[in-house]
């Protein structure tokens, strides 16, 4: 009887602590609390403590696609990972994988979340944080859902572009430091066709550089007031023009232009960068000493003396010759030499000294004119000599009806240089004939004139300009050229009237060497004049 009331009552004990302490157990949810609460019919599993919190477990995972620490995890399997090498550090991690590739993915907490918010993040590492992809996908930008921006697998970024083929590629205007002070790349302007940069130093004006209206193969650099470039290089030609737009030579200024300046009292003094040198040798003689003519090739001095007390030397480098000899004087007052290296040697170009010493002369005491072919027999004792050649005029073409004459032949080319000689030797002269008129018919084209030359072999040519145009303009058309240490091309004949000329020439009928012929309102043109050679000793 006392062993049954005792089971009696171990039994009653066990089942109130049971009802109190265990969950309510239902077919399809569990509920587990202190009061004994039906557990809600939407939860599994449904824990409710107004004290106690909810302990998960504790595991140190490898790295987010451990799959050794928890064999075969499930997926959706939360754990809290204690294992701070991870690249998100601590805390609550689950499978987003499957129970074979498990992938370890941190909830975001709000404060130090891997996910990027609205308002920006703080305790970002760079190292570790970044908006991108980790798979081989581009990485895009929206705005209304229209992509705007895109980085390529490969690294290449573009902008308007989708498929950018370099670094960084832009479809559009790139503007630059605000809209007042701030530079434009661009494939046009406000009028669709202006290329190139856009430099603008206040909201009003600009400077181009680029390719401008129809002209698309030439470079310009031009400001917005003012119509012409203030530099021009022709595709065409690759001439260089300063305000203007039609160079006729390899480079023309349309205007004035200068040139640096030197004046010195002593030396001796090297010649640098310099065009001009005046020298005042009033104190004493003075030594000017060039460069090496082989590191300056093309380069021209005028040196000019204006005291007239002491002797000027200009002295070339080394063994260089200056007009075949080491040196050259200035010896009275206002006398000059203009010298020019063609990368070997110094050539006189210009002086006024005579031979006899005195001022105002070219330097030479002789001349030989050819107006003909012929030779030139060096005489006895000349070494150095110099040779100017022009070529035939072109010849004039015909108009059609009065008063409309055809244009006017282009002048020949001039040429200058000067040579040293060997006495006794021959030299042939050959003179360009001026090319003939317009043969007939309105309109036509006049002929080219022939090519003048001096030496054997040919040491100075010459060549003829072309005919005139057709009625309109010479614009394609071009004065002849030469080989000469000095070289001008022949000026352009007049549009649709008159002649042309030769270099330095006036307009007339094609009868002054080297000049065009004149255009004509009958059907024929003038013809040009021809060429001619000046030998100098």
């Amino acid at each position: 009887m006392k062993n049954r009331l005792k089971f009696i009552t171990t039994t009653l004990v066990l089942t109130l602590v049971l009802g109190i302490q265990t969950p309510n157990s239902f077919a399809q949810n569990v509920g587990i609390n202190a009061t004994g609460s039906v557990p809600n019919i939407s939860a599994g599993l449904d824990i409710d403590f107004t004290n106690k919190g909810l302990l998960i477990p504790r595991v140190a995972l490898i790295n987010t696609t451990d799959a050794t620490t928890i064999a075969s995890p499930a997926t959706s399997l939360l754990v809290y990972n204690t294992n701070t090498i991870l690249p998100e550090g601590v805390g609550y991690y689950y499978n987003s994988g499957t129970t074979i590739l498990p992938i370890w993915t941190r909830i975001s907490t709000g404060v130090t979340s891997s996910d990027w918010t609205l308002t920006g993040n703080s305790g970002t590492n760079p190292s570790v944080n970044f908006i991108g992809t980790l798979d081989a996908q581009d990485w895009v930008i929206r705005t209304n859902n229209i992509e705007r921006m895109r980085v390529l697998l490969g690294g290449n970024i573009g902008i308007g572009e989708s498929s950018p083929t370099e670094k960084l590629e832009v479809a559009g205007n790139i503007l630059s430091d605000g809209f007042t002070n701030s530079f434009i790349i661009s494939d046009r302007n406000t009028n669709g066709n202006e290329n190139g940069l856009h430099l603008r130093t206040n909201g009003t004006n600009f400077w181009h550089i680029g390719q401008r209206g129809s002209l698309n193969e030439d470079l310009f650099f031009w400001d917005v007031n003012n119509a012409t470039a203030r530099l021009f290089i022709s595709e065409t030609t690759g001439n260089v023009g300063i305000a203007t737009l039609s160079p006729d030579s390899r480079f023309e200024i349309a205007g004035s232009f200068g040139a640096k300046i030197t004046s010195i009292n002593s030396g001796p003094y090297a010649a640098n960068d310099e065009s001009t040198i005046l020298v005042d040798a009033g104190l004493g003689a003075i030594t000017v000493n060039l460069p090496a003519a082989a590191t300056v090739p093309d380069r021209m001095y005028y040196i000019k003396k204006t005291d007239a007390t002491n002797s000027v030397t200009i002295d070339a480098s080394g063994g260089e010759l200056i007009d075949g000899t080491l040196t050259q004087t200035l010896t009275n007052q206002f006398e000059y030499y203009r010298i020019i290296s063609d990368g070997s040697a110094w050539y006189v170009i210009g002086t006024n000294i005579s031979s006899g010493g005195g001022g105002g002369g070219s330097g030479f005491s002789n001349v030989q004119v050819f107006t003909t072919n012929g030779t030139f027999n060096v005489p006895v004792g000349v070494t150095n000599i110099m040779i100017e050649v022009i070529g035939g005029g072109g010849g004039g073409a015909s108009g059609s009806t009065v008063p409309m004459r055809g244009c006017g032949g282009m002048g020949g080319g001039y040429g200058k240089s000067y040579l040293v000689v060997v006495p006794g030797a021959n030299h042939a002269v050959v003179i360009g004939a001026g090319g003939t008129g317009a043969p007939g018919g309105p309109c036509s084209l006049g002929n080219t004139g022939g090519t003048s030359s001096f030496g054997t072999p040919i040491a100075l040519q010459s060549t003829g300009g072309q005919g005139g145009n057709g009625c309109g303009s010479n614009w394609t058309r071009n004065g002849g050229t030469s080989t000469g240490q000095i070289a001008m091309r022949g000026a352009k004949g007049p549009d649709a009237q008159d002649n042309g000329r030769h270099y330095g020439g006036q307009s007339g009928n094609g009868s002054t060497y080297g000049q065009g012929g004149a255009g004509d309102t009958q059907f024929f043109g003038r013809d040009g004049a021809a060429g001619i050679v000046y030998v100098h000793w």
